[in-house]
């Protein structure tokens, strides 16, 4: 009887040219040699004589004390599909021993290579990996993965849940990356998309075509559009009822998937020691080869602050400091997973509408002392935030941010009044007053505690608008020829701090509105109260905007949201300990898949 084995990663090899340095690296020292490595019409890499492909890579090098730590990975096997002369040598990279040889053959054919059986303990588990060197001619290594037996787990089943609005061609490019890996037929068992826009979505092009091809294990639902936390709670409530369905991982309907993640993610949660969360990692679509994001912690001061932010992933070096899997409150849902089962212990998400949905969840779990793992190679490419500077999500963040911090966090009188106090004061001494007014709005509705909650979030999205039309966006074309703003200097100290905010406000208050100012160029990372009170109108270059966002500081918009936000702010700092009761009293209600499903079927509950 042949022993039931779980494939822990396999190798990727037929990936576009400018992601090769995440899958694979050409070692040869001549770099005259062009071409000595390639992937075939077949996808399979091609390996001349005398050169060396590497796969201490992010994708293909095994991180294996993230699965020594949490799963019941035993002995390890390397299976490679070769044709042709080639030496193999593995390699395991540890913080503490650095870089050792663990096994070193010639090959020619299919192989499998049985790693020595004593497990490491964690700390001498690291990073593992393989070189194949080609000899005497061309070597193909046509397949190659890492596998271990299944102590007599279950498999885990998937259900992937997708929520999209209006975004027809991404999901339609997410699903027929899905439908294009035929290993994933066994990992995915359902895929859930909650449509929350345009009807008719199977009809689409892209989308139908891909439907056809995953057939019945995708699963269409239209709903009204309740924000991301509606749509991936009502996917959840699907997959709860769903018995085919052991673990969820919500999924970005505008990301670019690496489809072996997802095969990756079905296998840890197969071998689990116990109940874990996987988060996957967030590689920055505009610079595919850094990764934006790996987990994130909430600082004291309510900031979510991201892992491994700008880590170089073709720098085999930067790959040691993902070795040991760093603790963190939350992972970001481009792509995150868990076990259903732990909604029975915990709860649904909050039904927030969108913007800080994940983060509450992801403390509640924290809290709950059930882990979130970040796995190397378990990743998407998505839009990094810097290119969505502003914007009505910051009325979101406010509000929600202050319903987390009643939940999870420091949420005393004086700091909640400190906190936001700065948040509107960084706004409005930069001539943001859109943004000033979002999160003046958003104290405000803070104010009504969990009931915001309860109404449907439709026709309070829609009260929105207004705010947007007495702060319109103002552009300067980028090739408008500007004078450069003046820029002040940092304060050395914290006296030196208090008078330059004493100075900003004075000169905000009293200073003349002048609708006749040029604008002046300033680039983004400039964008500081104490460096442009000097200026009255400010293009802002944030190097990824055709045009420049243009600020112009205005005396009766700034007094009015200054006092408004004085007032709510006072009016929240009084309200703060009965605040924190009221959310704590009615999480269990409104984390409840009873509140959802009445929330999702038939708008907000009353109750």
């Amino acid at each position: 009887m042949t022993e039931a084995i779980v494939v822990l990663h396999r190798i990727l090899l037929d990936r576009p040219a400018g992601l090769q340095p995440l899958y694979w690296r050409d070692l040869a020292e001549d770099n005259a040699v062009i071409g000595a490595i390639q992937v075939t019409g077949q996808g399979a890499l091609q390996v001349a004589q005398g050169a060396t492909a590497s796969f201490d890579t992010y994708f293909n090098g095994l991180f294996e004390q993230h699965w020594r730590l949490y799963t019941r990975t035993g002995a390890l096997t390397l299976a490679l599909h070769v044709v042709g002369r080639a030496v193999v040598r593995v390699w395991r990279r540890t913080p503490d021993a650095g870089q050792m040889l663990v096994h070193e053959q010639e090959i020619d054919g299919p192989t499998h290579i049985l790693l020595p059986t004593d497990a490491p303990h964690f700390r001498q588990a690291g990073l593992l990996w393989f070189d194949l060197t080609a000899l005497g001619g061309a070597a193909v290594l046509r397949s190659a993965d890492w596998s271990t037996p299944n102590p007599g787990q279950q498999p885990a089943q998937l259900g992937v849940v997708i929520c999209t609005f209006n975004r027809e061609p991404e999901l339609g490019a997410v699903l027929a990356a899905i439908a294009s890996d035929e290993e994933l037929g066994t990992a995915v068992a359902r895929i859930i998309v909650v449509n929350q826009g345009r009807p008719g979505l199977i009809a689409q092009p892209g989308i139908r075509d891909a439907a056809i091809r995953l057939g019945p294990r995708l699963r269409m639902v239209e709903q009204a559009n309740l924000g991301g936390a509606g749509g991936f709670g009502r996917g959840l409530l699907e997959a709860l009822d769903d018995p085919a369905v052991s673990h969820v991982c919500f999924l970005d309907d505008d990301v670019r998937v690496e489809p072996e993640s997802l095969r990756r993610m079905t296998a840890f949660f197969t071998l689990a020691q116990h109940d874990v969360a996987l988060g996957g990692h967030m590689l920055d679509s505009m610079r595919p080869t850094t990764l934006y994001e790996a987990g994130a912690v909430v600082l004291p001061n309510w900031a979510p602050t991201p892992l491994h932010h700008g880590l170089d992933l073709c720098d085999p070096d930067a790959l040691d400091t993902l070795l040991n899997p760093g603790a963190m409150h939350f992972n970001g849902w481009w792509m995150f997973g868990f076990p259903k089962r732990w909604i029975e212990r915990v709860g649904m998400p909050l039904p927030c509408f969108i913007r800080g949905d994940d983060i509450e969840f992801g403390m509640r779990l924290h809290e709950a002392g059930l882990p979130t793992v970040p796995l190397p190679g378990v990743a998407i490419w998505h839009e990094p935030f810097y290119l969505k500077v502003g914007g009505w999500q910051l009325y979101y963040e406010t509000r929600n941010a202050l319903s987390c911090a009643a939940l999870h966090q420091d949420f005393t009188p004086n700091r909640v009044a400190v906190l936001l106090l700065k948040r509107l004061l960084i706004q409005l001494l930069t001539y943001r007053y859109y943004s000033a007014a979002l999160i003046v709005r958003g104290i405000e509705d803070g104010l009504r505690g969990p009931a915001i909650l309860d109404q449907d979030p439709r026709p309070l999205h829609a009260s929105l608008a207004p705010l947007r039309q007495r702060y319109p966006d103002a552009w300067t074309r980028r090739e408008r020829v500007l004078a450069a703003a003046p820029v002040g200097r940092s304060p050395r100290a914290w006296p030196g701090f208090g008078i330059a905010m004493a100075c900003a406000l004075l000169v905000n208050w009293y200073r003349q509105t002048r609708a006749d100012a040029p604008p002046r160029a300033l680039q983004v990372q400039n964008l500081v109260w104490f460096r442009v009170m000097r200026s009255d109108c400010l293009a802002v270059d944030t190097h990824w905007d055709r045009d420049l966002p243009t600020f112009r500081g205005d005396r009766s918009s700034f007094r009015h949201l200054l006092i408004a936000g004085l007032r709510a702010i006072w009016l929240l700092r009084r309200a703060t300990p009965d605040l924190r009761s009221a959310w704590r009293a009615a999480s269990p209600r409104l984390t409840a898949p009873s509140f959802w499903r009445a929330y999702v079927q038939q708008g907000p509950s009353d109750a």
